[in-house]
């Protein structure tokens, strides 16, 4: 991608993140070449603390209702991960760690918590990727104390719904329905607790189309409907809300507010042009609106041939 970017050929912006075993080598690779270039930006590394719901490897507190002999399990070794979360965080690389499990989303906010006693303030912005399953309402405060941001994908909200009811059990796997004492995709309760909150597809795992992602989050189904109706809907958000998680969201995300997620003086001119406002009056689902053109660098690079739109 390097290489495409210094000829001019990227033909998309990418962040890209190393893994956190690597973390030594990006370091030195930053101070040699810097953060990054106008479409090719890194600067990040990545690690698992866990699996996934599908295959039961998604770590838990409890075991799997459908599985008992199981709670799921650590990728790497607890005092590992902690130690290279620190070293990544003193080396001034942003750490981004996959987390699924409830068990495991509660153990990452401790390594980084454990990370701001030992390294002091910063501008560090600490990424949680996914944290679908969460022990109760006192691990948002606590995702919220650690200033944790949340990387999330409604449509696995969509794939998950039924499958988390065999994993997890009714409870669990609905979130609770009187006490929420479980929560499952707890997009609601992160905004109101201040945890900022960036949406993404996670394709080639799930679909890549936005529109329908933003449908997800703003009905808490399937985008093209589901007979038992939302999943959850206390956890709804708006397609406004949704919107910024897919633009202004990962723009800061990825330390680049000043630049993109907006279209404001100074920024890229990245957009695209749509048949309709995605929470006008006339749309009551985002993937109804349709994408007619898309703009990078004020360039139209799909679309063009569309009535006002030429290049």
């Amino acid at each position: 991608m390097r290489a495409l970017e210094l000829k001019g050929e990227l033909p998309l912006r990418v962040h890209a993140y190393m893994p956190l075993a690597s973390w030594e080598q990006l370091a030195q690779y930053v101070k040699w070449e810097g953060w990054g270039l106008p479409r090719l930006t890194w600067g990040g590394v990545k690690a698992f603390m866990d699996g996934s719901l599908g295959s039961r490897t998604a770590l838990f507190h409890d075991p799997y209702a459908d599985d008992p002999g199981t709670a799921g399990i650590r990728v790497e070794e607890a005092t590992w991960m902690r130690e290279n979360i620190r070293q990544a965080d003193a080396a001034g690389l942003q750490v981004a760690i996959h987390a699924i499990g409830d068990l495991a989303v509660d153990e990452l906010v401790s390594h980084f918590n454990f990370t701001l006693q030992a390294n002091g303030p910063a501008d560090r912005r600490f990424r949680i990727e996914h944290a679908q399953h969460l022990s109760g309402p006192l691990a948002v405060q606590r995702i919220r104390k650690v200033d944790a941001m949340v990387s999330a994908q409604p449509m696995h909200l969509a794939g998950d719904r039924y499958m988390a009811s065999k994993r997890l059990g009714e409870d669990r796997g609905r979130g609770g329905s009187t006490s929420r004492s479980q929560r499952a995709y707890a997009f609601r309760s992160f905004q109101e607790a201040g945890v900022k909150l960036a949406l993404g597809s996670d394709w080639t795992v799930a679909p890549l189309d936005v529109l329908d992602s933003i449908t997800a989050a703003q009905h808490r189904m399937d985008p093209r409907g589901d007979a038992n109706g939302p999943w959850i809907p206390e956890e709804r958000i708006s397609a406004e809300e949704a919107l910024q998680g897919f633009t202004k969201a990962p723009a800061h995300f990825s330390f680049r507010e000043h630049e993109l997620g907006e279209i404001m003086p100074g920024a890229f001119a990245d957009f695209v042009m749509l048949s309709d406002s995605p929470w006008s009056e006339t749309t009551s689902r985002a993937n109804q609106v349709k994408v007619l053109s898309t703009f990078m660098d004020g360039k139209c690079v799909w679309g063009c041939e569309e009535r006002l739109h030429r290049c």
